[in-house]
Protein backbone atom coordinates (compact mmCIF):
# COMPACT_ATOMS: atom_id res chain seq x y z
CA UNK A 1 0.00 0.00 0.00
CA UNK A 2 1.39 3.28 -0.90
CA UNK A 3 1.35 6.60 1.71
CA UNK A 4 -0.31 8.88 -0.59
CA UNK A 5 -0.15 12.40 0.95
CA UNK A 6 -2.47 15.11 -0.64
CA UNK A 7 -0.70 18.22 -2.19
CA UNK A 8 -1.73 21.11 0.30
CA UNK A 9 -3.01 24.48 -0.94
CA UNK A 10 0.20 26.37 0.65
CA UNK A 11 3.34 25.81 2.46
CA UNK A 12 4.88 27.34 4.72
CA UNK A 13 9.08 28.06 5.24
CA UNK A 14 9.96 29.50 8.24
CA UNK A 15 7.65 32.70 7.48
CA UNK A 16 7.01 32.19 3.66
CA UNK A 17 3.97 31.07 2.72
CA UNK A 18 4.03 29.41 -0.75
CA UNK A 19 0.75 29.10 -2.50
CA UNK A 20 0.04 25.77 -4.56
CA UNK A 21 -1.84 26.52 -8.11
CA UNK A 22 -3.24 23.79 -10.29
CA UNK A 23 -6.18 23.53 -12.32
CA UNK A 24 -6.87 23.41 -16.36
CA UNK A 25 -5.73 27.55 -16.91
CA UNK A 26 -2.69 26.81 -15.32
CA UNK A 27 -2.12 23.21 -16.55
CA UNK A 28 -2.58 24.92 -20.12
CA UNK A 29 -0.20 27.83 -19.50
CA UNK A 30 2.53 24.91 -18.13
CA UNK A 31 2.02 23.16 -21.10
CA UNK A 32 3.10 26.09 -23.27
CA UNK A 33 5.81 26.68 -21.51
CA UNK A 34 7.13 23.14 -22.06
CA UNK A 35 6.97 22.58 -18.79
CA UNK A 36 5.16 20.29 -15.24
CA UNK A 37 5.80 22.83 -12.65
CA UNK A 38 7.05 26.33 -12.08
CA UNK A 39 7.98 28.38 -9.38
CA UNK A 40 7.01 31.61 -9.13
CA UNK A 41 8.01 34.45 -6.75
CA UNK A 42 6.38 37.96 -6.74
CA UNK A 43 7.20 40.75 -3.72
CA UNK A 44 5.15 38.82 -1.02
CA UNK A 45 3.55 35.96 -2.82
CA UNK A 46 5.38 32.71 -3.69
CA UNK A 47 3.55 30.26 -5.99
CA UNK A 48 3.54 26.92 -7.33
CA UNK A 49 1.76 25.89 -10.23
CA UNK A 50 1.66 22.43 -11.28
CA UNK A 51 0.40 20.49 -14.45
CA UNK A 52 -2.01 17.70 -12.82
CA UNK A 53 -2.85 16.23 -16.00
CA UNK A 54 0.84 14.02 -15.07
CA UNK A 55 0.97 10.46 -13.69
CA UNK A 56 0.89 10.53 -10.19
CA UNK A 57 4.74 9.35 -10.26
CA UNK A 58 5.07 12.42 -12.60
CA UNK A 59 3.08 14.59 -10.40
CA UNK A 60 4.94 13.69 -7.13
CA UNK A 61 8.29 13.95 -8.81
CA UNK A 62 7.49 17.88 -10.09
CA UNK A 63 6.14 18.87 -6.80
CA UNK A 64 9.06 17.85 -5.10
CA UNK A 65 11.17 19.84 -7.57
CA UNK A 66 9.29 22.61 -7.07
CA UNK A 67 9.11 22.37 -3.51
CA UNK A 68 13.17 22.84 -3.86
CA UNK A 69 13.08 25.57 -5.65
CA UNK A 70 11.17 27.42 -3.24
CA UNK A 71 13.48 26.22 -0.94
CA UNK A 72 16.25 27.19 -3.14
CA UNK A 73 14.88 30.76 -3.72
CA UNK A 74 13.84 31.48 -0.59
CA UNK A 75 16.95 30.49 1.93
CA UNK A 76 19.71 29.91 -0.70
CA UNK A 77 19.83 32.95 -2.80
CA UNK A 78 19.38 30.81 -5.92
CA UNK A 79 22.90 29.46 -5.14
CA UNK A 80 21.96 25.97 -6.21
CA UNK A 81 21.51 25.62 -10.09
CA UNK A 82 18.88 24.31 -12.04
CA UNK A 83 20.82 20.68 -12.74
CA UNK A 84 21.39 20.53 -9.12
CA UNK A 85 17.70 21.35 -8.20
CA UNK A 86 16.78 18.35 -10.74
CA UNK A 87 19.57 15.50 -9.26
CA UNK A 88 17.69 16.28 -5.71
CA UNK A 89 14.89 16.34 -6.40
CA UNK A 90 14.26 12.72 -8.77
CA UNK A 91 16.80 11.23 -6.10
CA UNK A 92 14.48 12.45 -3.27
CA UNK A 93 11.34 11.02 -5.32
CA UNK A 94 13.49 7.53 -6.04
CA UNK A 95 13.75 7.58 -2.15
CA UNK A 96 10.21 8.44 -1.16
CA UNK A 97 8.81 5.87 -3.74
CA UNK A 98 10.89 2.90 -1.78
CA UNK A 99 9.19 4.03 1.24
CA UNK A 100 6.13 4.11 -0.68
CA UNK A 101 5.28 7.84 -0.46
CA UNK A 102 3.82 9.34 -2.87
CA UNK A 103 2.37 13.14 -3.00
CA UNK A 104 -1.06 13.00 -5.15
CA UNK A 105 -3.48 16.03 -6.01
Amino acid sequence: MKHEIKIPRQIKLYELICLIKHGEAITTELQKQKCYGMFLKDKNVRHIWLDVSQSSSDLSDTFIHECLEFINQSTLGGELKHRDIVAISHGLHQILEQLRIRFVK
